[in-house]
């Protein structure tokens, strides 16, 4: 049977995913179902329902930046670390567990949130969890839709790190610019 390249299906699927997250909220991992399913019949591409479930259910396991572990070692040395997530709870904190190998001080996830990036949930969890101003924390992503546009909105200082092959988004003030993770923490004197 005819499959369709990994690039459409990605793109199809994250497609899907921003429109099921507008709807009423759901668990990450039903979104992921749904989305995959959906960007693959958009394809004209049927996924079985138990193939979209073993996606799903690989959150935990999806693998990190190499240079992840280490920076965020560096890092935590100089500054508690956060993870915002649209991920479920138990896959990131796996993640967190077996793969970034530092210590996270915060960790937000969709579900304890109630909304998906780019909504302002996680932000606010965060904040009320810290209890510092915005601008006393530093947001560090790739992706100015999810991550640094709402972000800046909020009043976070903001580190671009280039992953992806993403561009910095025009118009808003980084505190900082980095090739990737080891650049920030060499940047940030860690």
């Amino acid at each position: 049977p005819w499959i369709p390249e990994l690039d459409a299906v990605i793109s199809a699927r994250e497609e899907a995913e921003q429109e099921i997250q507008r709807g009423r909220f759901l668990p990450y991992r039903e979104v992921l179902i749904r989305s995959l399913t959906e960007g693959c019949r958009r394809l004209g591409f049927h996924l079985p329902l138990a193939q979209a479930e073993r996606f799903a259910d690989s959150q935990g396991d999806w693998p990190v930046f190499a240079d992840t572990p280490a920076a965020l070692q560096r890092l935590a040395r100089v500054a508690p670390l956060g993870l915002l997530s649209n991920c479920d709870a138990a896959p990131l904190a796996a993640c967190a567990a077996h793969h970034l190998r530092a210590p996270i001080a915060l960790m937000v996830d969709a579900g304890r949130a109630g909304s998906y990036k780019p909504a302002p949930g996680h932000w606010r969890v965060a904040l009320e969890e810290l209890r510092v101003p915005p601008e006393r924390v530093l947001h560090v992503s790739a992706y100015g839709f999810y991550d640094l546009i709402p972000a800046h909105a909020l009043g976070f200082a903001l580190a671009f790190v280039a992953r992806d092959a993403e561009r910095a988004p025009a118009g808003l003030p980084l505190d900082f610019a980095a090739r990737d993770l080891a650049d920030l923490a060499d940047q940030l004197g860690a």
